[in-house]
């Protein structure tokens, strides 16, 4: 049968992907017990969100964040040393000026290292660029998640940048909206 092992004795030891971090150990009972730096990070406080500037590399003018938003949401769970499940939501009400009010370039997120680490998401150089498929997307009175394919694509180490039909949309009225929720491959 593959992909199964069927020993008799097992012996406690240490499995490592490295020579200084153990993945995780067997006692002499044959328990494991996982022993990698896994942790749910709460980096609610870190993200922003707004549109992007004309060189793709930061966000322009005001963003949205855990104190102009009546609710912001942004959650990481290191799965192993290269990849990380990320979860992000941000909601507005009423409509601001100055938050995406001129948006030329798109709509972006910033990712904290507490989130990514210092070298941020693994970028392609061959267009097969990572992406977080996008949740709710809701603003100017339109819900534009029911009306096609949204995704948070990773063209900058630390920053997602939407795409799909709300991508250059100015936001000028009601509520916003913006989710998305997935796992990434870290540099």
């Amino acid at each position: 049968m593959a992909g199964r092992l069927i020993v008799s004795t097992i012996e406690a030891q240490n499995f490592k992907y490295d020579s200084d971090s153990p993945a995780f150990s067997l006692d002499s009972a044959g328990a494991m017990s996982i022993t990698q730096n896994n942790a749910y990070i709460d980096f609610s406080s870190e993200l922003q969100v707004g549109v992007s500037n004309s060189s793709y590399n930061d966000l322009d003018g005001s963003a949205m964040n855990s104190t102009n938003t009546s609710s912001c949401k942004a959650y990481a769970y290191k799965i192993s040393d290269k990849l990380v499940w990320l979860s992000m939501y941000i909601y507005k009400n009423p409509y601001a000026s100055g938050f995406g009010s001129s948006n030329t370039y798109g709509w972006a997120m910033k990712l904290p290292n507490s989130a990514v680490g210092t070298n941020g998401v693994k970028i392609s150089s061959a267009s097969a660029f990572q992406f977080l498929p996008g949740g709710y997307t809701y603003f100017n009175s339109t819900n534009y998640h029911d009306a096609g394919s949204i995704r948070w694509q990773a063209n900058q180490s630390h920053m997602l940048f939407m795409y799909g039909a709300p991508t250059s949309t100015n936001w000028a009225s009601s509520a916003i909206e913006l989710h998305c929720t997935g796992i990434l491959h870290l540099a």
